[in-house]
């Protein structure tokens, strides 16, 4: 998502900004193998001033079932470690994955 709206973590090290998971979540329902294809479906379901919950889901393309789904909440935290506002510019970026939809 980052790379589709050119901006990069280091873009936002630079700032002196990380992005720790708080919170990771999966769910696998069914198998990938070494040769499937897979498609992850990726988008925003909640964000604040300091954190953001990516939700995905992971589809088998070659046997065109859902493999897995889940979510990852990330904060923005100060090189030291307390969290801070996240970069406006990382906001208005990723704001158009965001979605009503839950992780569920």
């Amino acid at each position: 998502m980052f790379r589709s709206e050119d901006l990069s973590y280091k873009d936002v090290n630079t700032k002196g900004i990380w992005l720790p998971r708080v919170e990771a979540f999966i769910r696998f329902l069914r198998p990938l193998r070494h040769t499937d294809l897979a498609e992850i479906n990726l988008w925003i379901s909640d964000y604040g001033e300091k954190h953001v919950k990516y939700c995905f889901e992971i589809k088998n393309l070659t046997t065109n079932e859902l493999a897995a789904k889940g979510h990852l909440t990330i904060v923005c935290a100060e090189i030291g470690g307390r969290a801070t506002k996240c970069p406006e510019i990382m906001i208005k970026k990723i704001l158009k994955y965001y979605s009503e939809e839950t992780c569920e």
